[in-house]
């Protein structure tokens, strides 16, 4: 039979600072080997725990393939046509931002990479394709410490959902009148109740994507790890409440809708302490041969990294109004080297 190449969401991930690492300090390749070969199962972990909680709700049917060579990292999902579609792509940025935090807070590794659409074939023994091409120089253009969207494949998730904004405005007034009991027409109701779900469902789509997908000024599109996808952030507290006692009347009108019981705090909160401790541990020239040119432009690409992490963390946790994911710090000049360097303060 002869193979064919198809089209796939596809991530390509590389674990920054892992060769340098192993070259700089030869006696810990044991060490760093295992702290690799554990993020990779609670990797595949995550992935297979995913795959079956998620799968009937998101449609993916276990097609999620991983493969991890190296200090790379390579998810795909073929794509499919059809009304759960949306459904499936959410499920691989999903998997992806899954990925991207788990290595980060779990592991404290930081990782760069790409997401494109793409022609690919895949099996146990050879990954082949354009796609996979495409995938891998966007990581390489990469310049921050993120997971980059390709404007095209943005493009095309978003495309994926049809637009309902003025419906979802009509129940949002009428779940309104309804919460300060006001009276409902016949016709509001039966507007409810024939909208609801299917409208519910598009905007929780909407706002999944966006809560994944994340874009600072002119700056490439980025997967956002520190996502929160509880129904309240997603729909809002008010709507959410509302559709949750629908829910559960008609189940089945709301499938696909996946409520997470993670605690977002306790997330923004050990993204902090992992700040925290790269900002003391790389974010000044301490240490660092102040006549070696080429370790000093070494140092000077991690601050700007750490630097990037920083803003995007101060960024989530001013969305959600969380002042204790915040620390003190300071931006200064080392004297000798004229470059930037960061202290915390508390």
């Amino acid at each position: 039979m002869v193979k064919k190449t198809t089209v796939h969401y596809i991530a390509y991930m590389d674990i920054l600072g892992y060769k340098n690492y192993l070259k700089t300090n030869p006696e810990k390749t044991e060490q760093y080997l295992n702290t690799i070969l554990d993020a990779v199962d609670r990797v595949k972990g995550n992935i297979s725990s995913f795959k079956t909680v998620a799968a009937e709700k998101f449609q993916i049917k276990g097609e999620l393939k991983l493969k991890v060579f190296s200090d790379n990292i390579l998810l795909c999902l073929p794509v499919k046509r059809g009304n759960d579609e949306v459904r499936r792509a959410i499920a691989f940025l999903l998997s992806v931002a899954l990925i991207q935090r788990g290595l980060v807070l779990q592991h404290g590794l930081i990782v760069r990479g790409g997401i494109t659409t793409g022609k690919l074939f895949i099996n146990d023994d050879i990954v082949f394709g354009q796609g996979l091409v495409d995938a891998v120089e966007l990581e390489k253009s990469a310049e921050y410490p993120c997971v980059i969207v390709s404007p095209e494949t943005q493009k095309y998730l978003f495309g994926l959902r049809h637009d309902v904004a003025d419906s979802y405005q009509r129940i949002k007034e009428i779940v309104e009148k309804e919460y300060h009991q006001q009276q409902i027409s016949e016709d509001e109701k039966t507007f409810l109740n024939e909208n609801l779900g299917y409208v519910t469902k598009e905007v929780y789509y909407l706002n999944s994507f966006k809560q994944l997908i994340r874009q600072y000024d002119n700056e490439n599109a980025f997967i956002n790890y520190l996502f929160d996808f509880s129904i309240s952030t997603i729909l809002g507290y008010r709507f959410a409440e509302y559709v949750g006692k629908a829910a559960t009347r008609d189940p089945e009108k709301y499938k696909g809708i996946v409520e997470t019981h993670e605690n977002y705090f306790d997330i923004l909160l050990a993204h902090k302490d992992f700040l925290i401790k790269n900002i003391k541990d790389y974010c000044n020239y301490d240490g660092i041969d102040k006549n070696d040119q080429n370790a000093i432009q070494q140092r000077e690409k991690i601050i700007k990294k750490c630097v990037w992490l920083l803003r995007y963390h101060i960024s989530m946790c001013s969305e959600c109004g969380f002042k204790m994911g915040l620390f003190v710090h300071k931006f200064s000049c080392d004297k000798d080297v004229l470059r930037l360097i960061v202290r915390v303060l508390n």
